[in-house]
């Protein structure tokens, strides 16, 4: 079996970096940090409809507690008029996280 070894020079366009997957996965999560995301936002990465978010999660006196803003968590619950739920992203991806067997389990 015969081998050869190549060696070829590969041009890197300006407008793209070249990064490590775990740097280029820090700045996705630093991208993050401070951002609120609304009930559609989260719905989207979860795959679930609200109805089920809102009964398995939400009210679930399970968590509630835990990540009512009122309660030092990071979910604003509406509060009369028409505002909406608000979510802070990186808590909210954290708590999924951690919980995700619990919740998706019952």
């Amino acid at each position: 079996m015969q081998q050869l070894k190549v060696e070829t020079l590969i041009t890197i366009p300006a407008e793209y970096t070249l990064l490590r997957t775990v740097d280029y996965e820090n700045l996705l999560k630093d991208n993050e940090v401070g951002t609120w995301w609304t009930m559609q936002d989260v719905l989207e990465r979860i795959n679930r409809k609200e109805k089920w978010f809102k009964e398995n999660v939400l009210e679930n006196p399970r968590y509630k507690n835990l990540i009512d803003v009122e309660s030092g968590g990071f979910v604003k619950y509406p509060s009369g008029g028409k505002s909406g739920y608000l979510f802070l992203a990186t808590q909210t991806k954290q708590f999924l996280e951690k919980y995700f067997a619990d919740i998706v389990g019952g």
